[in-house]
C-alpha cells in the first residue's frame, strides 16, 4: 500500500474476505481511506486540517507529518509528535475534548470515539473508532484505559477514572515485543504506582 501511487484505489481494489460486519481485522488501510474522507469533508490535506483544529488548539506547533513520495498523501502512521504533545492529546481525551476550557473536540465525540465497537479484537483489546481499549488489573481493582496504539511502540494511554495520561516513545519497528512491552510497563510502573498511592 505504502509504495502504491496511488494508495486509495490500491485499497479499494483488494478482495473482500467476507460480507460487511462478519470479520474485522485492523489495517491501515481503513485509517487512510479515514483519512481521505476527512480530507475530502474539510477540504484539504489531513496534515493541514489536523494543525489547524487539533494541534494548533492544543498548542502544538512543533510536529512533522511524512508524506507518501509518489503521492504526496500524509501518511498513514507518519505524525511525529515529543511525548509532552502526545500527552496533550491524552489529556484532551480525559477531558472529554477540552483543552484550556475551551472544547476542541465535542465530548459526545469522545464518548462515541472511544466506546468499544469492535471487539474484543485479538481477544485481548476492543476497538473504537481509532483507539483501542482495555482494562488491567491492578491490586485487585480493574482499571480501564484507551489507548492510541502507533507503530513501534508509541503509546498514548488515557484514564479518565484516574485523571491519568502516560506516552510511551519507542523504536520497536521489527521487534514482536513491541505490541506488549508498553502495557507491561503502564502495568507495572504507571498504574502500580498510582495503585501504591490509594
Amino acid at each position: 500500500m505504502l509504495r502504491s501511487a496511488d494508495q486509495y484505489r490500491y485499497v479499494l481494489e483488494q478482495p473482500v474476505v467476507a460480507p460487511g460486519g462478519q470479520i474485522w481485522n485492523y489495517n491501515s488501510g481503513g485509517t487512510l481511506l479515514i483519512e481521505a474522507v476527512i480530507a475530502k469533508a474539510a477540504g484539504g490535506a489531513l496534515d493541514d486540517v489536523a494543525s489547524e483544529f487539533l494541534l494548533k488548539p492544543l498548542g502544538i506547533s512543533n510536529f512533522a507529518w511524512t508524506k507518501n513520495p509518489k503521492s504526496g498523501i500524509p501518511e498513514v502512521g507518519g505524525l511525529r509528535l515529543c511525548s509532552r504533545d502526545l500527552a496533550k492529546i491524552g489529556q484532551l481525551v480525559v477531558d472529554g475534548g477540552i483543552c484550556n476550557g475551551r472544547q476542541i473536540v465535542s465530548q459526545e465525540w469522545v464518548k462515541e470515539s472511544t466506546a468499544a465497537h469492535i471487539g474484543p479484537a485479538d481477544l485481548t483489546y476492543f476497538y473504537g473508532y481509532q483507539w483501542w481499549l482495555g482494562r488491567s488489573l491492578v491490586e485487585g481493582r480493574e482499571v480501564p484505559w484507551i489507548c492510541a496504539m502507533g507503530h513501534g511502540g508509541q503509546r498514548i494511554f488515557a484514564v479518565p477514572s484516574l485523571d491519568l495520561v502516560a506516552v510511551f516513545t519507542a523504536g520497536l519497528y521489527a521487534d514482536a515485543i513491541n505490541g506488549r512491552l508498553p502495557l507491561v510497563l503502564f502495568n507495572r510502573y504507571v498504574l502500580g504506582a498510582v495503585a501504591s498511592r490509594d
